[in-house]
């Protein structure tokens, strides 16, 4: 027993703990592999037989490396065997065919070889760009076809088969050898990893978004400033040296054991939940692509992949999405409770602001050339310029940041009450904290089941796996955790009728408003979560139960490939420096070949709910239909070229004019047209009879190999790339040099200095975001030290072959992809951001379902829930693109200038466009859940305001899409969709105020922006009104009109940031004309000091003093300016009146001569002196004089003529 324990342990340690995968374990298994294709590769016996070409057999062991799941390995062999096979398959055809005519015409036969090496780059190039999953597959046909075409074979042979194909067959039998057997990673345990990551951190951030909602006050003092201090150290640590090495982990850190502790939940502030909504969003996005990808693998366990669909594609996407509702309503509160704090210290140091206000006035906040600058106003006078000019420098420099917070528009949740908010929440604290436990406790047992199921070693706590679940436990559980949910339901309306009574016993407004809005949100938020785990749970019972019916035996599961088109885009090249499958042209511009089913037109409320897309407008119904009138005649009278166009060749002509749109069109044709072109640039002399052997001798076949490794389907093309892989091949070449020096021609000394060559590289292929940097380094060191033992050259002759190549293959690729048709990774990323808008609108068109009938409409339609979740992964699509596409725009050459400054808008507006589709899933979602009070009992009330609403957010976003579509700038003025918001809300209180006559509650219809609560005047809150208020489908109701408000806040700023970027067309003169706005602005806040103070004054004589006192003053005050203002006007313009009249009694030889100077000196007189001209005046004053010089020119050139 004791000989066997030691051996019972190794097993453990080779076999029991492979599913972490851990980076060491995977650059172990590659460089082993790596090692033994070189053992194999430098036998001499063996090179008899393979030829020259034994370099592929390492070169396999690169390409299609064991360190990566199983099922992943046999499917990159099976490429590379059947891409060789074609290649070779092909190319001797074209040798063949060759072989035929270079006795009779030389020059001919180098065609045919050049032709066909031309037909597999293209195939190369559009199948490489097309699906990046064919990436193996494409290179070893490419690979097979230049060794036969650009080499020095002249005779179709046996030989020319095998010393090709079966170097890549030794390859393919080392990688799967050692992934077997070594390490072994199976694709369930890695998704059941990936869903239990996810899980995790969806529940940790779920717990802390609401320990924080319901705790009083907002971020701790202890938890501020353990924060500031972790700011303040990591501000320390950050170097360029320290971001450049954080791009190379710890190879022998353990992902589990590199997570941070999690902090204790006290200690949990604003800032840490904010970042975790991006964390969520891409661990589920990763989660979603392991189960794609898995579904067409190979794999070995008891349960299919498959089964575990409905957790990780759909129940744990939900929950994220309900959690990051949960962050957006601490957001709120944390919003709420600022404003509260800040009007706190203003109202401290108001005396003093009275006193001084015109003193304290922020000069760069009325600074009118910070608002040109926003707006794109471009000024006549060069001092203003030169000032305009600075700003801008300054803005790019430093300030740009700030511009983007300038412009963030004014949340509605500031106007809310935080004492009435806290009030309701220590309500229904308690109910909360007493749900979390059981939610806690649910989602334990569904980790510790999903780990079970899918043979995942650890737990996330770190405990190991149960070796097995009883499925009575299972039931209980769910028993408790269903009877704690319905303690929650029972409760927290219970606890919301008791809120609306205060201490003193009078009746507080519950009717909805701000203080609801976000109460609503968080508890409607908060058990959307717990149901998503009760489904999970559940189903995780049913896994269970079918994995003891199996008795835990594995199987071997096939995978069924339904969708090939699905299967050829989950994955692509594993190279983030090239263009990830996020950003092909289909996925970023949001195009599918889905059949979309809700053009049916059977459902009446589908048809209801996208009227605003279905019906055109009637000045395009009457353009089509005169179109088709007067279309028709023609139509009438070419008979015979229609016929013709049925026949042979008009068909004909019809296919090719489709295909060579489709080619202009195709961004993989004009790769794969670039990629020919530069590979012939290099490899030309080998299709001239007389140059082949030259070409053969200085190793030219490695210049368009290496050129095709460098020639990426990338964008924001870089010399950084360039030069990382440069480094590589310089390594790679000095490191075979090395090994064959040092060892003096002994294979085996040569095989261990490698090994020190090859681990390195390894790492940064398998380690680091430069893969096809440690690629090349591999290769090339294999490559030089095998050349060199098969006595096809020196050492040094071959280092020196190899860098020349790679040089000359380099630099035409980067001179090709710079200066022919070259791909610009920020037009892509305006057109993703584009797209997502135009998707946008999709999903806002079904959000507003029914504003155009007063019949209630179906929400619940399952095609309409289609429609918003279609668009809905197509707008998340378009934003994953756009925010893939954003670092390519850094590295990018720009003529205007860097691309810094334009990055945090981008990136805002990024943001922007998430939080607007998760407010609008978020009210989809519980409107189909929990329903909707104002869409079934109010609708016909109602529906006008809805639609008000509606069409302000449709016209926002339509313009928004059209300026970055055309870029052009955004009109001035957009409809106010705060403002229609607001009267929907008040009409809804309204409407149930008067809604039963024999229970009518009069509530307060005060501000729900004033600071005290408000309080019933006439008649007591009772209680059928107060069961109305705390029923479930009017608190969605509520959740949703919290959301609507946000996503009209984040409309608004969206609107701000594209009129950062494209302008906006705002005055040209008038009221944006000069710089004196903000003299005027001084002036008046001068007169409301000086009104405020003697108001105070007065009010000190009175016993009563409140706010409305101030804001009549502030009225007053407000009028008496204008009042001044206008009355200075009249003064100066009956002053200039008389100074004409004078000047024109005293020189009236002039006469029309000097009208134009009359006027400039008029309009300069009164910009210069009028400096108390109101604005409005001053625009209408502009406008007639604009006319009377209209008039003046017509009258002008109807005397001349």
């Amino acid at each position: 027993m004791a000989v066997a324990s030691p051996i019972r342990k190794f097993v453990k340690f080779v076999w029991g703990d492979w599913q972490t995968n851990e980076l060491w374990q995977r650059i172990l298994k590659t460089s082993l592999a790596c090692v033994i294709a070189l053992s194999f590769a430098v036998i001499p016996e063996l090179g008899a037989v393979y030829g020259l070409n034994t370099y592929l057999i390492p070169m396999v062991t690169v390409f299609a490396h064991p360190g990566q799941r199983m099922g992943k390995v046999i499917e990159s062999l099976v490429m590379a065997l059947l891409g060789s096979l074609l290649g070779l398959g092909w190319s001797l055809l074209g040798l063949f065919l060759s072989t035929l005519a270079i006795g009779q015409n030389p020059s001919a036969a180098s065609a045919i070889r050049a032709i066909f090496m031309l037909v597999s780059v293209l195939t190369h190039g559009y199948v490489r760009s097309q699906t990046p999953r064919l990436f193996a597959l494409v290179w070893f046909e490419l690979i097979s076809s230049a060794t036969i075409l650009l080499g020095s074979i002249t005779q179709v042979t046996v030989k020319a088969f095998t010393s090709v194909y079966y170097p890549i067959l030794t390859g393919s039998a080392i990688v799967l050898f050692v992934n077997l057997c070594i390490f072994p990673e199976h694709a369930t345990s890695y998704l059941g990893a990936s869903t239990i990551n996810t899980l995790s951190e969806s529940m940790d951030t779920l717990e802390r978004a609401s320990h924080w909602f319901v705790t009083p006050g907002g971020d701790s003092d202890e938890a501020r400033e353990k924060a500031a201090k972790s700011v303040g150290q990591d501000a320390k640590k950050k170097t360029a040296l320290g971001e450049f090495l954080d791009d190379f982990p710890n190879p022998f850190k353990s992902s589990s054991s590199g997570k941070t502790p999690p902090a204790d939940i006290k200690l949990t502030t604003m800032a840490s939940l904010s970042a975790k909504s991006s964390k969520l969003r891409a661990q589920v996005s990763q989660c979603k692509s392991a189960q794609n990808e898995v579904n067409f693998e190979f794999a070995v366990s008891p349960l299919a992949p498959k089964s575990l669909k409905l957790i990780s594609k759909r129940e744990i996407s939900s929950l994220v999405q309900n959690t990051i509702t949960l962050i957006g309503a601490c957001e709120n509160k944390f919003v709420l409770l600022s404003n509260t704090e800040n009007a706190v210290t203003e109202e401290g140091s108001d005396s003093d602001t009275e006193l001084n206000f015109s003193e304290s006035l922020d000069e760069e906040a009325l600074d009118p050339i910070a608002t040109k600058e926003l707006h794109g106003i471009p000024e006549d006078d060069d001092e203003d310029r030169d000032e305009q000019i600075g700003s801008v420098k300054r803005l790019d420099d430093d300030d740009f940041e700030q511009i983007i917070e300038d412009v963030k528009p004014l949340r509605e949740i500031e106007s809310a009450s935080s004492e009435l908010l806290e009030s309701i929440l220590r309500r229904i604290r308690e109910p909360v904290e007493d749900f979390d436990k059981g939610i806690r406790e649910a989602t334990d047992l569904l980790i510790a089941c999903l780990a079970y199921c899918y043979d995942v070693s650890k737990l996330p706590s770190g405990a190991p796996t149960p070796q097995g679940i009883r499925l009575e436990e299972i039931d209980i559980r769910i028993d408790s955790f269903t009877e704690a949910l319905g303690a929650f339901d029972t409760r927290c309306p219970e606890e919301l009728k008791l809120a609306a009574i205060d201490s003193s016993g009078k009746n507080i407004d519950l009717m909805p408003r701000m203080e609801m809005f976000l109460v609503s949100s968080f508890l409607l938020g908060y058990r959307q979560a717990a149901t998503h785990v009760l489904e999970m749970l559940r189903h995780t019972q049913a896994l269970v139960e079918e994995r003891l019916k199996r008795n835990n035996r594995p199987r071997v599961w096939i995978p069924h490939h339904t969708d090939i088109r699905q299967w050829l885009y989950t994955s692509g090249e594993s190279d983030p420096m090239v263009l990830p499958e996020a950003g092909r042209k289909e996925l970023r511009e949001s195009k599918s070949s889905k059949e979309d089913p809700g053009d049916d037109s059977s459902d009446t409320t589908v048809e209801e709910g996208f009227l605003p897309r279905q019906r055109a407008d009637e000045e395009n119904t009457v353009g089509k239909s005169q179109e088709k009138e007067t279309s028709s005649k023609p139509e009438l009278k070419s008979k015979d070229s229609r016929k013709d166009d049925k026949t042979l060749v008009g068909k004909v002509r019809g296919k090719l004019a489709d295909a060579l749109e489709w080619a202009q069109r195709s961004e993989d044709v004009k790769y794969a047209i670039k990629l020919a072109l530069a590979v012939f640039i290099v490899s030309w002399p080998s299709f001239v009879a007389s140059w082949r052997g030259w070409y053969a001798e200085v190793r030219g076949i490695w210049a368009p190999l290496q050129l095709v490794l460098v020639f990426e389907v990338s964008i924001g093309t870089s010399l950084f790339v360039f030069f990382i892989r440069l480094l590589g091949v310089i390594f790679g070449c000095a490191i075979g040099l090395l090994s064959y020096e040092m060892g003096r021609g002994n294979r085996v000394a040569m095989v261990v200095i490698l090994v020190l060559g090859v681990v390195p590289s390894v790492y940064i292929q398998l380690g680091t975001k430069y893969v096809k940097a440690g690629m090349v380094s591999t290769t090339t060191m294999c490559v030089v030290a095998l050349a060199t033992i098969n006595q096809t050259g020196t050492a040094t002759e071959n280092f020196y072959k190899r860098l020349v190549a790679f040089l000359v293959g380099s630099v035409v690729a980067i001179s090709v992809e710079i200066f022919i048709l070259p791909v610009r990774a920020r037009h892509r990323l305006v057109d993703s951001l584009s797209s997502a808008v135009r998707q946008v609108q999709i999903m806002h068109a079904a959000v507003w379902v029914g504003i155009d009938s007063p019949q209630v409409p179906n929400f619940r339609s399952h095609q309409l829930d289609y429609r918003f979740s279609h668009a809905r992964e197509k707008a998340q699509t378009a934003l994953a693109a756009a925010e893939m596409f954003l670092p390519f725009c850094r590295n990018e050459p720009r003529l205007k200038g860097s691309f810094k400054p334009l990055e945090p808008i981008y990136k805002e507006i990024i943001y922007v466009l998430h939080q607007i589709i998760n407010r609008m899933d978020n009210v989809v979602d519980l409107r189909k859940a929990y329903g909707s009070s104002v869409l079934e009992d109010l609708h016909m009330e109602v529906y006008a305001y809805r639609r008000n609403v509606a069409a302000s957010n449709t016209l926002i976003l339509f313009s928004v899409q059209e300026a970055l579509t055309d870029w052009l700038p955004l009109p001035q003025f957009l409809p106010s969709s705060r403002l229609a918001q607001a009267r929907l809300v008040n009409h809804v209180r309204e409407t149930l105020a008067s809604a039963d006559l024999s229970h009518q509650v009069s509530p307060s219809f005060s501000n729900s922006g004033a600071d005290d609560v408000a309080v019933v005047d006439q008649a007591d809150l009772d209680e059928y009104t107060a069961r109305i208020i705390t029923e479930r489908k009017f608190l969605s109701w509520n959740a949703n009109a919290a959301g609507h408000m946000e996503i009209i806040e984040y409309l608004e700023e969206l609107v701000d940031l594209t009129k950062l970027l494209v302008g906006v067309n705002a005055f040209r003169s008038g009221l944006l004309e000069k710089p004196k706005y903000k003299d005027y602005v001084q002036q008046t806040r001068a007169a409301e000091a000086e009104l405020s103070r003697l108001a105070s004054r007065r009010s000190r004589r009175t016993s009563k003093a409140t706010a409305d006192g101030r804001a009549g003053s502030s009225t007053l005050a407000r009028a008496a300016a204008v009042a001044a203002s206008v009355q200075k006007f009249r003064r100066r313009t009956q002053e200039l009146k008389m100074r004409k009249q004078a000047s024109a009694t005293s020189n009236p030889q002039e006469g029309s001569g000097t009208q134009a100077a009359t006027g400039a000196s008029r309009r300069e007189a009164v910009d210069t002196e009028g400096d108390a001209i109101p604005m409005s005046l001053r625009r209408v004053r502009t406008r007639i004089e604009r006319e009377s010089v209209v008039v003046r020119r017509r009258g002008f050139s109807t005397g001349a003529m």
